[in-house]
């Protein structure tokens, strides 16, 4: 089992332990609902069940993959996400993961094109772009934009990225800002 597949179950088994409900029981209350917006969904859960936000993304988003036939793992996730002309990038999303994996932990929930990385709050995103690279968006007020790190700040949160393209470019330079920005979740 990958770090995405246990982060995903732990996820899973911390959002029980807090509810005092199964996942069954947490799915029957979304099933009752008869609601099929996730946000509406999301807003059920909070309510009914007193959930935090990320706890009822997460629920969710599990109920919804599930309810299509889609993959419930995170590594059936990633291969969806992989698939077809992005499936050579893989190799530099896994190259990526490894590095993050001696950080320290934190969560991993994967959404419809990328993964999102959280701590106390997400600090990180990882998913491909235009067939062609990677981007590994980082949320920092301690980063600093350069050639290679794009400032992409609308809201006026510190947000960045950075393409990869290769596996090679999983350099120190690169583990540095992830490791700002993990830090700064924390």
């Amino acid at each position: 089992m990958g770090i995405m597949e246990k982060s995903l179950e732990a996820r899973l088994a911390s959002v029980q332990s807090r509810t005092g409900k199964s996942l069954d029981e947490l799915f029957e209350i979304l099933d009752a609902s008869g609601l099929e917006d996730s946000t509406e969904l999301r807003s059920r859960l909070q309510k009914e069940a007193a959930m935090e936000q990320k706890d009822a993304d997460t629920v969710v988003h599990v109920y919804l993959e599930q309810g299509e036939g889609a993959p419930t793992t995170l590594e059936g996730q990633l291969d969806r996400i992989y698939s077809g002309a992005r499936a050579e990038l893989r190799p530099i999303h896994d190259a990526i993961m490894k590095e993050l994996e001696t950080f320290g932990d934190f969560e991993v929930s994967a959404k419809a094109a990328y993964v999102s990385l959280m701590r106390n709050g997400q600090f990180a995103t990882v998913g491909p772009v235009a067939d062609a690279a990677v981007e590994v968006g980082l949320r920092s007020p301690d980063l600093e934009a350069t050639d290679r790190l794009r400032e992409e700040s609308p809201d006026g949160t510190p947000r960045y990225a950075v393409r990869i393209s290769e596996p090679g470019e999983v350099d120190e330079e690169l583990l540095r800002w992830m490791r700002t920005a993990f830090e700064n979740a924390g």
